[in-house]
């Protein structure tokens, strides 16, 4: 359990009298970043932090509801916290609450900090090492922005494709590199397109109920 905890009654209660004006100062952005939320809606970060200062939220829009999941960005230590504030949630009318952020569609293009990214040209190639995955995205182009930009890319999206939980507890690394350079250390290595990441980590991790050979099973994708 990170950190010391409060009630979660207090925070919970501060949702249900502030949740119209929390829509209303989002209003009009389907998907607010953390630093919107940061500049529009202090008074949500300030409660949550009161609960437990390691936990983030994460709010959209849909056209059937308001979806917020509190986050424990990905530490597992935190995850208990975010599950027990989550299980004593009230209804909330008009919003869906969850704990840890789900699984995400990637959409054809991302932009983040004047960087545009088209991951419909981006393959996986993946590795296994003390029972966890390394995922390698291959890019056919130059890399997007500078190596480290390219690095949280990856990151993002792999976290976003595999959810919160999944990301932490199994995943080592996701890294990206251009495709040829992969080629020229993994020659004669087999790569898939990226919507197929996630029943792939899936076949690996959950679907199997026996110890798993993550040899053979390297081998044989």
């Amino acid at each position: 359990m990170s950190g010391s905890v409060r009630n979660p009654s207090v925070f919970w209660s501060f949702v249900c009298a502030a949740r119209a004006s929390i829509e209303m100062r989002l209003g009009g952005l389907s998907e607010p970043s953390y630093a919107d939320i940061v500049a529009r809606c202090p008074d949500l970060i300030a409660a949550l932090a009161a609960y437990d200062p390691l936990l983030t939220p994460e709010i959209r829009h849909y056209e059937e509801a308001v979806e917020f999941v509190v986050s424990a960005d990905s530490a597992p230590e935190c995850f208990a916290s975010a599950q027990d504030l989550v299980a004593a949630a009230p209804v909330v009318p008009g919003w869906r609450v969850r704990a840890l952020r789900p699984r995400r569609d990637v959409p054809r293009f991302i932009e983040d900090n004047g960087v545009r990214l088209d991951t419909s040209r981006l393959r996986v190639a993946y590795g296994l090492a003390n029972d966890r995955m390394v995922a390698m995205l291959l890019i056919e182009d130059d890399l997007p922005g500078d190596y480290f930009e390219a690095q949280y890319l990856a990151r993002r999206i792999v976290a976003d494709m595999l959810g919160e939980e999944d990301f932490a507890n199994w995943m080592a690394d996701a890294r990206m590199l251009r495709y040829e350079d992969w080629l020229a250390i993994s020659p004669g290595g087999r790569s898939w397109p990226l919507a197929e990441l996630p029943a792939r980590f899936d076949d690996i991790f959950h679907r199997r109920q026996r110890p798993v050979d993550y040899e053979a099973l390297a081998l044989s994708a």
